[in-house]
C-alpha cells in the first residue's frame, strides 16, 4: 500500500488503500462530496480527493478540498485543503461559507 492513496470506510474515516482501490472509489465519485453551497455568485463545493496533498512531510495528509469560484471563473478560485475525517472536512466547508458570506 501507499502512503499516498486513501479511501473513506463505512464510517466517513479515510484509511489507507492501494492505488486499485483507490481507482474503484472514484467511480462513485459523488459518494466522496461532503456539501456544496450556493451563496450569492459564489460556489463552494467540499470534497473528499483521496490522494495525499500534503507535500512537505509533516502534518496530517490533506485529503479534502473545498474550493471556492464566483460566476464560474476558476481563475481566481479560492482553495483550502485539510486533514482529518470527514467532519473536519464539513467544519472547513461551513468556516468557508461564513467568509464567503461575510465577504458579500
Amino acid at each position: 500500500m501507499s502512503e499516498r492513496y486513501w479511501k473513506l470506510n463505512k464510517d466517513l474515516q479515510p484509511v489507507r488503500c492501494t492505488i486499485k482501490e483507490w481507482g474503484n472509489q472514484r467511480v462513485g465519485y459523488e459518494n466522496n462530496i461532503v456539501d456544496q453551497t450556493a451563496v450569492g455568485d459564489f460556489w463552494i463545493s467540499t470534497v473528499f480527493l483521496g490522494l495525499d496533498h500534503n507535500f512537505s512531510g509533516s502534518g496530517l495528509p490533506h485529503l479534502w478540498e473545498t474550493l471556492v469560484v464566483k460566476d464560474g471563473n476558476y481563475t481566481d478560485a479560492e482553495l483550502e485543503r485539510c486533514g482529518g475525517d470527514w467532519w473536519d472536512a464539513t467544519l472547513m466547508h461551513l468556516k468557508m461559507g461564513k467568509k464567503v458570506r461575510d465577504s458579500q
